[in-house]
């Protein structure tokens, strides 16, 4: 599939689950987004299990992006660095094969910058191109896909086709809500 969103519970292994999927597909280059604290630990991963030799790459700050994208195979960036990422000339001059986003959630606020970056704006009338417009293959991982409400997953649905509808129709149509007074609030 184009698009995909693993919501295992935690511990489970999404993430070599995922690198064993781009083997199975024979997908070489990537683009992985994850919390800064675990981009060492996909690096490790693709090791571990990749059975597809990739150069992966572990990038530190926006800096380091123009070097790694001449490089290496697979960039490995923070949730933080992804907007910067996406405004990059050297990504947005590179094709991926495939697209991870670790702790996905992090892309539910379809107004937040970062969400943006991978799906491009989501608004009415509105299209701008997000990293994974990049790549072949766009597969979301999370064990809290919606921690909030079910809202929350109303940005994946619709960056991966599987929703055609704005924001307010679908909270309207598959959320549960309270009016206090003041604004309508999930719950």
């Amino acid at each position: 599939r184009r698009y995909a969103f693993l919501a295992d519970d935690p511990g489970l292994g999404k993430t070599a689950q995922s690198i064993r999927a781009a083997d199975a597909l024979f997908l070489e280059t990537g683009l992985v987004l994850c919390p800064a604290i675990a981009r060492d630990n996909w690096k490790r991963e693709f090791k571990m299990w990749g059975q597809i030799p990739r150069k992966v790459a572990v990038i530190q700050s926006g800096a380091d992006i123009d070097r790694a994208v001449k490089t290496a195979d697979v960039l490995v960036l923070s949730h933080a660095l992804a907007d910067a990422a996406s405004q990059k000339k050297a990504i947005k001059s590179r094709r991926f094969d495939f697209l991870i986003g670790d702790e996905a959630h992090a892309f539910k606020n379809r107004d937040a910058r970062r969400t943006k970056a991978v799906y491009g704006s989501m608004r009415a009338g509105q299209k701008s191109h997000g990293l994974g417009d990049r790549a072949r293959h766009v597969w979301m991982l999370s064990g809290t896909p919606a921690p909030n409400h079910a809202g929350e997953v109303w940005s994946h649905l619709r960056a991966a086709g599987a929703i055609n509808m704005r924001y307010a129709d679908y909270v309207e149509k598959f959320c549960r809500t309270e009016d206090d007074g003041f604004a309508i609030k999930i719950v």
